[in-house]
């Protein structure tokens, strides 16, 4: 969880130990002059750190809408601070945008292609890979054809994790981010998934996870299929 931290300088502070050693890091939000800082708890989380300037530089090319803060990464590779970003999420606006009586598929049918808008030629068609397989497991064999997928894959574009800051949009998040195709249908329940979760007293006409993510087109069956 996050909390403030005992050094004066410390506005918040969360630790990730849960996940393998090469992926475990710890978040600091620094004031006065506000920064934010990720630095590896391991030896050898160096690499993931250090892979914070090629997602950047990677996704900053593919997508149209949204602008990925440039990391600055120290000497030895154990820390990387962003700029701290003044805004409102995708998320609360949207939220305020539903209450206020919009319509909730539409008004985030319309977030999500926004989110999801790349380069054309950065829209690939889906093929199982070793490196898919390492970090997804095996995929049925009976599954939909066609799947589409991103060139570069980031699987936390939540809209909790777009920020709206002026005319500019920023993704917060791109710590988990593949070079492998990765179904872009995947990226799109995760989406919807996540925002049903945070808002579900604000989507009273639907009673479960799945009825919301039917009117988007994805079936029980591909639900399970995205959770497991």
């Amino acid at each position: 969880e996050g909390e403030a931290g005992e050094d004066n300088n410390i506005e918040y502070v969360k630790y990730n130990r849960t996940r393998r050693e090469r992926f475990q890091i710890r978040t600091v939000i620094t004031g006065p002059a506000r920064q934010v800082e990720k630095e590896a708890l391991t030896e050898e989380g160096t690499d993931h750190i250090r892979a914070f300037e090629k997602t950047s530089r990677e996704l900053n090319r593919q997508h149209d809408n949204l602008k990925f803060a440039w990391p600055d990464i120290s000497g030895d590779g154990k820390r990387a601070r962003f700029p701290y970003i003044e805004g409102e999420t995708l998320s609360e606006r949207l939220g305020r945008a539903i209450r206020d009586g919009q319509g909730p598929v539409e008004t985030v049918r319309q977030a999500m292609d926004m989110v999801l808008q790349v380069r054309p030629e950065c829209r690939k068609e889906f093929s199982v890979t070793e490196g898919f397989t390492e970090v997804f497991g095996d995929l049925p064999k009976r599954r939909p054809a066609g799947w589409e997928s991103l060139e570069v894959s980031n699987i936390d574009m939540l809209f909790e994790n777009i920020l709206l800051s002026g005319e500019d949009r920023y993704c917060l998040d791109y710590e988990w981010v593949f070079l492998f195709p990765v179904p872009a249908e995947y990226i799109r329940y995760r989406i919807l998934f996540y925002f049903f979760r945070q808002y579900r007293s604000l989507l009273t006409d639907y009673n479960s996870p799945e009825a919301w993510l039917k009117e988007f087109g994805i079936t029980r069956d591909l639900a399970e299929l995205y959770q497991n």
